[in-house]
């Protein structure tokens, strides 16, 4: 039988408990690494980034883009040549073109607050994820604002995107 090693890579702060279980073939590392210092080859990495849940003021931001901390901790999986399942936290699309082809997986879990067994349900296959994007997530920040129905309509993700099991 052989077992995928998971390490559990939470730059941010959400739902800890619900990832570190084991479920049939998957061992899930413990040792907490939110740098990524100690990723073994051949492992994948959950690894949770985004925004922190906001309001007015602290989630202005010119790039909509993955923070300083979540980018080196993002370097450090792909030069490790570890498989990468993302974990997005936002409220919003981030700019995330110049990651995408680099992830094995990812689940846009929005602001889950106190669903994040919701998330790990879906992450460990207990759950068919359903959603549908409501709009579209544009491909970089030029983009914005992009409707459908625009003449140069080219988006990472078009409105009503998602996908099951």
């Amino acid at each position: 039988m052989r077992y995928i090693l998971i390490h559990i890579l939470l730059s941010s702060l959400v739902f800890c408990s619900e990832f570190l279980k084991t479920q049939g073939r998957i061992i899930v590392d413990q040792n907490y690494d939110p740098w990524a210092n100690n990723l073994s080859t051949g492992s994948t990495v959950i690894a949770v980034v985004g925004e922190y849940p906001y309001a007015e003021g602290y989630g202005d931001s010119p790039s909509i883009g993955l923070s300083s901390f979540d980018n080196a901790v993002l370097e450090k999986c792909y030069k490790s040549g570890v498989w990468l399942v993302i974990v997005l936290l936002s409220g919003r699309p981030l700019m995330i073109e110049n990651h995408l082809e680099k992830w094995d997986g990812l689940i846009a879990s929005w602001l889950p607050g106190m669903a994040g067994e919701g998330v790990a349900d879906v992450l460990f296959g207990d759950y068919n994820p359903t959603g549908k994007l409501s709009y579209t997530w544009p491909m970089n920040i030029k983009q914005v604002p992009i409707n459908v129905g625009d003449s140069d309509y080219d988006p990472l993700f078009p409105f009503g995107y998602g996908l099951s099991y």
